[in-house]
């Protein structure tokens, strides 16, 4: 049973102006009747009606159903109750166009949570009550207005509500149709109630059973009053027309002893009703494909942003695999390097212009500045015994082979063809020794020509091999070092056969035949021809001989050699063990104070940049490396190596001349590259992301305009017992679904844009995939466009939550 008590409703409509719809309306309506509200336009009947449906809230009074107060309903409660227990008929039928018959009619089992077969159960049921059976798989647009709002009362009554609140369902209809609906109504009063608001007179006193006439928000009249504890009526009984009954002057107040409570409502019993997420996607996609055309524009709109950023961040995960596939192919012959003398990279990098900071060519000038040039700038590295030991005691896993490089004594000399030697001062200079791994060496240079008996490249202390750079050349500046002179052939010169060259051999004289002693005790150098021929002749010298000659495979080989000689470890060794049991370098050792080949001592040598330590290496009398090459086995055992060097330097902190600093030329360059490629790419992503705003903005526009557009919609989605969050769901979802479909345009166009790059760039330089689409950022992507697009939707949505559902279905 339902009772109004007292319902009063205003409308404020300016600071000292207010509206009153209803004022002080009382009136109880029995379980199944067919009520009619009469009166003029605006005496407050369709506000009366909206109030019984919950879409509109009195301003006071009580609105009881079954005797329970509504006065602390909260929003939930009335979208149950509006679901559960109100069937509303509306003039202009109110149906959603997107949606065909069926649907519609469904649509309130859905926010009921009804299952698919029940829905469909009842819906057809309801469409056969009101004959329309057969026309379920239509869309409303197909249907004639009577059918429409036989529709409409199907999508009433489907739900079994109490009540039927019908707002002028004849207003819209021409009058055999009129009868049709209204034959509908009387027969659906019969067991429940039905409350009709019309201004069809006649159509009310032959089908009502109780006339309730308002004027200017209040009752004038009712043909049929209920105080709340008479026994229903409806309309087979024998009740007196609205013709023959006396109209009741008064304002019929219910029964103020009436039972009535006021604990907030739940309708006991009764599930909330509740939009699932697939019911909010079915009608945002239906409503998305009624404007195919302006959901592609939009959403291809959408995609350029998704676009640009993720072909930008394809090609930069594209360029950082090649830059580590580059690392990881060149790493293990590419070295690490400490050496006694190393250039400060970090240095270099680290320092900043000074007249970046300064204006060209100033007028107001009054003095001058100093400024530092740039130069290269040097680190001096103390390798001590205790270092060697510490990289010896590497773990020997990490790497493919670990070199040390000593401070020489190479006295060179070549027979020339008047039967003397001549000595070749540069030869050191020009010479390199072979790494330890022979392997090593045979996977980066091939061998162009050799002698028969070696295996190409040299192994045993009297075998060196001549280097050739990629184009096959040697400098005439090389050449002549050589000891090899090259003929003149007009502007260029005659090409040397490699079998001239092979063959060829030089002497090498070690330091008990090369530094001899002077009267008073100190060494010089041999300088006569009789000496350095007997040195040469003598037990004390090797003869190396030519055996091949030998050049990188290719640009991406590691360059373990420089052009010009190339000498085997067996030499090496020899060399270094013969210059420490030298008698020059005992002597300089026994005299540390004295320069041995000048015989001053090393504190008064004015001018000079000789110190005990540089006369050592000269004469190839130091047991400490020059240089240290670690070869890593990959870029894992790098990172490990340089972790393991590091730790030596943090051991070392207080002492900073204990400190050494290694060389990672591949690493540093490496790095620069990387750090390239992370600004270029933040520089692209925030220009691409600037679209990404637009889009944004334009998407937001874009919900806007949906949601005045249907804003009939929700007020029927209200109506029906929709809950506000429910509402917003639905415009969050549209908005999703178009972040979805920019997303897949935005990607798919990336890719295929990405592809035509990778083939072009295959094609110009021989390179794979530098644009490389990972799953985590295509995923990532798809995320942020629907991301993006919800983002964008949720003020829209917000506003289409709080509409007021009664100036939706007011509204155009």
């Amino acid at each position: 049973m339902l009772q109004i008590k007292n319902i009063k409703k205003d409308y404020p409509v300016a600071s000292d102006l207010t509206v009153h719809a209803l004022k002080g309306v009382s009136v109880s309506f029995r379980e199944s009747e067919f009520v009619s509200i009469l009166g003029p336009s605006g005496c407050g009947k369709t506000t009366l009606l909206n109030i019984i449906g919950g879409l509109d809230r009195y301003t006071s009074g009580d609105l009881v159903i079954n005797g329970v107060s509504t006065k602390n309903y909260r929003d939930s409660d009335w979208d149950t109750y509006r679901n559960h227990s109100i069937g509303f008929v509306f003039q202009s039928y109110n149906l959603i166009p997107h949606m065909n018959i069926l649907d519609n009619v469904t649509l309130s089992l859905t926010l009921a949570g009804a299952s698919k077969a029940e829905r469909i159960a009842k819906a057809k049921v309801a469409l056969e009550r009101v004959g329309l059976a057969k026309q379920m798989k239509k869309r409303p647009n197909q249907l004639s207005g009577g059918q429409m709002q036989r529709v409409a009362i199907a999508r009433a009554i489907v739900n079994d509500p109490d009540i039927i609140l019908a707002d002028e369902p004849t207003g819209a209809l021409d009058s055999e149709t009129s009868v049709q609906i209204m034959d509908i109504l009387k027969e659906i009063a019969e067991e429940r109630l039905v409350v009709m608001v019309t201004h069809n007179r006649e159509l009310a006193e032959r089908y009502s059973t109780r006339i309730v006439s308002l004027l200017d928000g209040e009752i004038v009249s009712d043909t049929n009053p209920f105080d709340g504890e008479q026994p229903t009526v409806t309309s087979s009984e024998a009740t007196p027309t609205a013709q023959d009954a006396t109209d009741t002057q008064a304002s019929v107040q219910c029964d103020s002893n009436a039972p009535s409570t006021t604990k907030s409502v739940r309708s006991k019993g009764k599930k909330r009703s509740k939009m699932s997420l697939w019911t909010a996607f079915v009608l945002s996609f239906r409503n998305l494909l009624s404007k195919k055309g302006r959901t592609l524009l939009t959403s291809f709109a959408g995609s350029i942003g998704i676009f640009g950023v993720t072909l930008v961040l394809a090609i930069s995960a594209g360029m950082t695999a090649y830059v580590d596939n580059v690392q990881r192919q060149a790493m293990g012959d590419t070295p690490i390097t400490v050496s006694s003398r190393a250039v400060d990279f970090e240095s270099m990098m680290s320092g900043e212009s000074f007249t970046n900071k300064l204006d060209p060519y100033p007028s107001d000038t009054t003095a001058v500045k100093p400024y530092k040039p740039a130069m290269i700038s040097y680190i001096e590295n103390d390798i001590t015994e205790e270092y060697v030991a510490y990289v010896k005691n590497m773990d020997e896993t990490l790497y493919k082979t670990l070199d040390f490089t000593y401070n020489l004594s190479v006295n060179a000399f070549v027979i020339g063809s008047d039967g003397n030697y001549t000595h070749l001062s540069r030869f050191a200079s020009n010479a390199t020794g072979m790494v330890s791994s022979q392997e090593m060496f045979a996977d980066n240079y091939d061998v162009l020509y050799k002698t028969d008996s070696t295996i190409g490249y040299p192994t045993e202390e009297n075998e060196i091999a001549l280097v050739v750079d990629k184009y096959n050349r040697m400098s005439t500046t090389l050449l002549t070092a050589l000891g090899i002179n090259a003929e003149a052939d007009g502007d260029n010169y005659k090409e040397i056969a490699y079998a001239d060259l092979v063959g060829r051999t030089y002497k090498l004289v070690l330091n008990n035949a090369y530094y001899l002693p002077n009267e008073d005790g100190h060494y010089a150098a041999i300088t006569s021809r009789a000496d350095i021929n007997a040195a040469c002749e003598s037990t004390n010298a090797i003869t190396l001989r030519v055996t091949s000659i030998v050049r990188r495979k290719s640009d991406d080989s590691a360059k373990l050699a420089e052009p010009g000689v190339l000498y085997s470890v067996a030499l090496a060794d020899r060399l270094l063990a013969d210059s420490l049991s030298s008698d020059v370098v005992k002597a300089q050792k026994e005299n540390p104070d004295v320069n041995i080949l000048t015989g001053k001592k090393f504190a008064d040598a004015v001018g000079s940049s000789a110190t005990y330590e540089s006369v050592l290496k000269t004469l190839g009398g130091s047991s400490l490396p020059d240089k240290i090459d670690i070869f890593p086995q990959n870029a894992s055992a790098k990172d490990k190596i340089t972790s393991y060097l590091d730790e030596w330097n943090a051991a070392h902190e207080s002492d900073p001349d204990a400190k050494v600093t290694y060389t990672d030329l591949q690493g540093v360059a490496l790095s620069m590259m990387s750090t390239m490629i992370d600004v270029t790419t933040w520089v692209l992503v925030a220009f691409s992301a600037v679209s990404l705003i637009v889009s944004t903005v334009m998407i937001a526009v874009t919900t806007y305009t949906s949601v005045i557009e249907r804003t009939k919609e929700i007020g029927v989605l209200r109506s029906l017992g929709a809950r506000k969050k429910d509402i917003s769901t639905i415009f969050n979802t549209e908005t999703s679904i178009i972040g979805a479909l920019a997303g897949v345009i935005g990607i798919v166009f990336a890719v295929i844009v990405g592809i035509i790059v990778n083939i072009v760039l295959h094609n110009l330089f021989d390179v794979t995939n530098i644009v490389l689409f990972t799953l985590p950022v295509v995923l990532g992507m798809f995320v942020l466009s629907i991301a993006l697009t919800l983002v964008a939707g949720l003020i829209p949505a917000s506003l289409a939550a709080k509409k007021d559902p009664v100036t939706c279905l007011r509204s155009e």
